[in-house]
């Protein structure tokens, strides 16, 4: 779907941290991943960027989402973006009458949509004036986990919540597309209807409802933000050979969120895979796979979301096959997988029953 970016590209994660003790406390953890393009095969220059997020408890975030319950599915538009700093007053300017503009700093969240995974870093809100018309604009960069191009326009445009539980529906600047593994700025604009009450104090961009996957980050850098943050690379290296001349290892995985509409508290699983075929008496080896889940029931996969497209299920002798897969997990996530690649052989060298490859590994429980 477009080019990808450059050589080696990070992007930063931070792992969904639970809370104890007092409700509303936060935990802050930062770990990162590097999204690796074709053109960075065979290359060891990569470079490193994390980045830190509180994440509030379940029970911290509960005003916040009964707020937000009425919020309505709205439809995507357009996208473009600016980076951080420190957090500005968010009072309102007695001169002008327009607030001030803010900075900020760990204001980041995750979203999704049709075929796409986002994080999402608040760097700046402000109101401009035109005239008589002003604009309410936060200024966002987006960073997007496929590794393919993606417009911002597939995740359905947010709502600012104010402090006084009203919503001003908001719509992307531009339709702006984020390369593979790639950032880009994207402005989010209201047009206010009535500005001499508007202030950015107590306000939240909010993406989602209550029957979806919401993410609500809060213009207030001392607010912890409610987001489901992915969970990557849990498997990778994992391989397997069946002794038949199949071998099949995971490159690449992300748990994340499902996105669609009514899927709330959902999840999938995008892996990466890479199948090769050795066994030179015969010509190819024809393949299907399964993931055994947790709650021990079997999931085929689709296409995924992050990787591309699946691996083509016939490889020739001496060659590998790459691509995408993905699952739909259970809700309780958290415990052992089996990734099985199901072959057509029915015997191996010595004439025995072949076994199937098997990837076996374990997503653990939120922290």
């Amino acid at each position: 779907m477009g080019a990808w970016a450059a050589a080696a590209i990070v992007a930063g994660l931070v792992v969904l941290a639970g809370c104890s003790g007092n409700d509303g406390a936060a935990t802050t953890t930062t770990t990162s991943r590097v999204i690796e393009s074709p053109s960075a095969k065979g290359s060891t220059d990569q470079s490193t960027t994390s980045v830190t997020r509180s994440v509030e408890s379940p029970s911290s975030v509960a005003a916040a989402t009964a707020a937000t319950a009425s919020i309505p599915m709205t439809t995507p538009r357009s996208s473009p973006l600016t980076p951080t700093g420190s957090v500005a007053s968010g009072a309102v300017s007695t001169a002008a009458g327009v607030p001030a503009p803010l900075m900020f700093r760990h204001r980041i969240g995750f979203v999704g949509g049709r075929s796409t995974l986002f994080q999402i870093a608040l760097s700046g809100a402000e109101v401009t004036v035109d005239g008589t018309v002003r604009t309410a604009v936060v200024h966002t960069r987006w960073t997007n986990f496929s590794i393919e191009d993606q417009f911002v326009t597939y995740v359905k445009t947010p709502s600012l919540l104010l402090s006084d539980g009203s919503l001003v529906p908001m719509n992307y600047k531009t339709s702006t597309n984020v390369p593979g593994g790639g950032t880009t700025p994207v402005d989010l604009v209201a047009r206010l209807s009535d500005p001499s009450t508007f202030t950015f104090a107590g306000a939240s961009l909010v993406f989602g409802n209550n029957t979806s996957a919401q993410t609500i980050i809060p213009l207030e850098d001392s607010a912890p933000v409610s987001t489901f943050a992915p969970v990557v690379d849990i498997g990778k290296g994992v391989s397997s050979d069946s002794g038949a001349g199949t071998t099949a290892r995971i490159t690449g995985t992300v748990l994340h969120a499902d996105y669609e509409d009514g899927a709330k508290a959902t999840f999938q699983l995008d892996v990466a895979l890479e199948v090769s075929f050795s066994d030179t008496p015969r010509i190819q080896d024809i393949f299907s796979v399964t993931l055994t889940t947790p709650d021990r029931t079997s999931a085929a996969p689709t296409t995924s979301v992050l990787f591309g497209r699946p691996p083509n299920s016939i490889v020739l002798a001496g060659r590998t096959v790459h691509g995408g897969l993905l699952f739909d997990i259970p809700p309780a996530y958290a415990g052992h997988y089996a990734l099985t690649i199901h072959s057509d052989r029915v015997e191996d060298a010595t004439g025995s029953a072949a076994a199937d490859p098997v990837l076996e590994f374990t997503i653990p429980r939120e922290r």
